[in-house]
């Protein structure tokens, strides 16, 4: 697949199964030994797993992606992205707060024959859960 198609792709991914829901998408547009690497975590999640991951977000967080750029350059699609959502849902122990947020990421998506084989995603955790009004004490300086 060419870069622009490979870009699609991905932007398929985040319109319809991450902000719409349609989780069931990644079964097609995902490679069945998908391996997912969360910013948080060494171990990769497999394509299940990375569906229970999305479906942990889309419960605590009523939200939509800002594709902001995208970049392909062989096999690979880099993204970055913006989160504007709400907090109507439990997450990381944090009751819902109906607190309106925003944070932002990077994906990297490895793509082979025309399906997802791998994705890296780092995101501003912190500044989410400060968002959500957890851990105070790391506020940056003159906040």
């Amino acid at each position: 697949m060419s870069g622009e198609a490979n870009k699609a792709l991905v932007r398929r991914f985040y319109a319809e199964a991450v902000d719409q829901g349609n989780l069931a998408l990644i079964d097609t547009l995902f490679a069945a030994d998908y391996a997912f690497y969360p910013s948080a975590s060494s171990q990769p999640l497999n394509r299940e797993r990375f569906k229970h991951f999305l479906d942990l977000f889309r419960t605590a967080f009523a939200f939509h992606h800002v594709i902001e750029d995208q970049v392909a350059e062989g096999e690979k699609v880099a993204t970055r992205w913006t989160v504007h959502g709400t907090h109507q849902g439990e997450f990381q122990g944090i009751t819902a707060t109906g607190q309106r947020l925003a944070y932002m990421g990077i994906t990297i998506f490895h793509i082979a024959d025309g399906k997802i084989v791998q994705g890296w995603t780092s995101f501003d955790e912190l500044g989410l859960l400060r968002q959500l009004g957890a851990r105070p004490e790391l506020a940056r300086p003159g906040d």
